[in-house]
């Protein structure tokens, strides 16, 4: 591990870019590999050499990994439905099956996961008479062993645990829901 040095660390970055070291075969074609497989492979490379430089240890002096130079990564720009292509498909789904287009309006205005929307009862919603209601998200569904489904606490991370404010158009729909979901019931089935 002591002969790896910042250089062959480079080189190696380099033949990745290059297509000449670790390329994969598209087709009859050798490819680069992405400047995201590129960085993922890096620092699995430089979490064994930070664990082979830090005390007791001190295999080596310094981690030759630190300053490499990665290729650079082009993020796409996030795809989300445009506001005419939702009123589209809101308008669609009301004329096929209304609580589709319910289910469909919540996700949109909340941004939730449908685990998360899916496990709203009349208990998680915050009415107090304005035009607007608050949705609180600390539910979600899981599908347990035998393909059972349970309403847990619980949220895909800690920032998951949210209150959430929708416009006046989804507050109306909840409120109309609610009217019509028996006690202890879903929002959304």
């Amino acid at each position: 591990v002591d002969a790896v040095t910042a250089d062959n660390v480079q080189r190696w970055v380099d033949g990745m870019v290059e297509g000449r070291v670790a390329a994969h075969l598209v087709g009859r074609e050798w490819q680069a590999l992405s400047p995201k497989s590129i960085a993922e492979r890096h620092a699995l490379l430089s979490t064994m050499l930070d664990y082979a430089a830090r005390p007791p240890r001190r295999y080596i002096p310094a981690n030759p990994c630190a300053h490499t130079e990665l290729p650079p990564r082009h993020r796409k720009p996030p795809r989300g439905v445009r506001p005419a292509e939702w009123r589209a498909l809101h308008v669609a789904l009301g004329q096929v099956y209304p609580d589709a287009a319910d289910l469909a309006l919540a996700l949109y205005s909340t941004g939730g996961r449908f685990s998360e929307i899916t496990a709203l009862t009349p208990l998680d919603v915050e009415d107090h008479g304005g035009p607007e209601v608050t949705l609180v998200i600390a539910h979600v569904i899981r599908r347990e062993s035998g393909g059972v489904l349970v309403r847990v606490a619980d949220t895909k991370s800690a920032a998951g645990f949210r209150r959430v404010k929708v416009d006046s158009a989804c507050s109306a729909m909840i409120r109309r829901r609610i009217d019509s979901t028996p006690a202890g019931g879903f929002l959304f089935t």
